[in-house]
């Protein structure tokens, strides 16, 4: 099944017949193929049984996302492997009863490849995926999400051991894929169940580098409003209430989100990234980042703080399963780790930004708050407004002070849009050892950073 350079073996197809002798052996020959199929081996599930290609992803899989994959099955298919019955996290209580569990019926992983020890897929599905908690202590009280189908394409992995240098490394044993996709999902919810349609990930870059280009579309999930405000004996009707004079019936959720990680000249690793994200009926959040960079030298010390915190939660996790009687270790407190304090030390920031879209929630919230106190939106926005002075005032400088209640001002009396930004003073990026005097000093903080806070631009 797995060649290397790319060779991936094909089944040649044969020439249709079309006389009804050969219709009697094609019939005879699918039945027979039904029967093998039926009565074919399977290969052993045990992880160091797994083809290396199989296992590889698995332990990707289970890497990236904190899992630990048993597989009921494996079956060779054409062209690449089945496998079945697929656990990927399983927390029981003492008695045994199952509260947080994430399974797979089937994945089927095709089109394998090994390039340079780099591993390759043409098309890996999953299919029937149930991830179920229970959020309570009733029986019925459980969190359910059911994935029929999710589809990675063109997907690859490289093991550590070829990685062949510190970038490499650091972007080893992790699943990157040029599509993945979940076309439909159900949330069930205590009471509520919730369609979500649409995710798609695309991504273009460097295999073993771990860089280039992603694009997340988050697709929709409506919520209707009124059936979710109702989970809450207590104050369901009084929520219910309150959307219905808001004239929200149901919130459509979605968003998009932008990163590009990307190798500079500098021999520094460049991030930038920028998500919106909110409901069509209400308004949208948008965070952007500028420019994270860190030193491509300090990897290998971030792979092996990273492993060591990995290292020391898996140990913490089998303690608390074995409930052994050994003293808890302290709590781990990062800003006294000189090891991550190091790491820390060498990043740079160019900017970031945070800002509000509005879809007309604003004013519509800002009219029932004023009704509910008994007077106009106007004084309701002034009385705000001297509020905010007086909370700022304690730490804004005056200039920015005013710049900051204009912008308020203009916002809250027509809402459109409001973004605050901040970035180096003088086109220098921001470190953090920089800001972290700063906090010390707070006197400090306006002579690095630049400011602006803009509404309806």
């Amino acid at each position: 099944m797995l060649q290397p350079e790319g060779k991936v073996i094909m089944r040649r197809e044969a020439t249709p017949m079309r006389t009804p002798h050969a219709r009697l052996w094609v019939t005879s020959l699918a039945l027979v193929a039904m029967i093998l199929a039926l009565l074919a081996p399977t290969l052993p599930a045990r992880a160091e049984e797994l083809p290396p290609s199989v296992r590889a992803l698995l332990d990707a899989i289970g890497l990236q996302f904190n899992l630990r994959p048993k597989v009921g099955a494996v079956h060779e298919i054409e062209n690449g492997y089945e496998l079945r019955d697929i656990t990927f996290f399983e927390l029981k209580t003492d008695d045994g009863a199952i509260i947080l569990s994430l399974r797979t019926a089937r994945m089927r992983i095709t089109g394998l490849q090994e390039r340079n020890g780099l591993f390759l897929y043409t098309h890996v599905r999953l299919e029937d995926t149930v991830f179920e908690g229970q959020s309570g202590r009733e029986a019925e009280e459980k969190v359910r999400l059911e994935v029929p189908v999710m589809d990675m394409v063109e997907a690859s992995v490289l093991p550590e051991s070829a990685a062949r240098n510190e970038l490499e490394r650091l972007a080893s044993s992790r699943v990157t894929a040029t599509v993945f996709s979940m076309p439909q999902a159900t949330i069930i919810l205590p009471k509520l169940a919730l369609r979500w349609h649409g995710l798609k990930i695309t991504w273009k870059g460097d295999r073993r580098q771990g860089t280039g280009v992603t694009d997340t579309d988050f697709g929709e999930i409506v919520v209707p409003l009124k059936e979710a405000a109702r989970l809450n004996p207590r104050e369901g009707a009084r929520n219910a209430a309150v959307l219905e004079r808001l004239g929200l019936e149901m919130l459509t959720i979605t968003g998009h989100a932008r990163q590009e990680v990307l190798l500079g000249s500098d021999g520094r690793l460049h991030s930038s990234s920028r998500t919106r994200i909110g409901a069509k009926e209400a308004g949208f959040l948008e965070v952007a980042v500028q420019d994270v960079s860190f030193p491509v030298a300090m990897l290998e010390q971030l792979r092996q703080y990273v492993e060591r915190m990995r290292n020391e939660e898996a140990a913490g996790m089998r303690d608390r399963a074995s409930r052994s009687d050994t003293p808890s270790r302290p709590g781990y407190n990062p800003l006294a780790d000189p090891v991550l304090m190091n790491i820390f030390s060498q990043l740079s920031l160019r900017g970031l930004s945070i800002g509000w879209e509005d879809r007309g929630i604003t004013r519509k919230i800002l009219q029932l708050a004023a009704e509910h106190e008994g007077r106009s939106m106007d004084a309701l926005v002034r009385e705000r407004l001297q509020q905010a002075q007086v909370f700022l005032s304690a730490f804004l400088p005056p200039d920015l002070l005013e710049k900051t209640l204009n912008a308020l001002l203009t916002f809250l009396r027509d809402p459109k849009s409001i973004r605050l930004s901040v970035k180096g003073a003088n086109g220098q990026p921001l470190t953090v050892p920089a800001l972290a005097s700063a906090l010390i000093n707070p006197q400090t903080l306006f002579t690095l950073v630049e400011i602006h806070i803009a509404a309806n631009e």
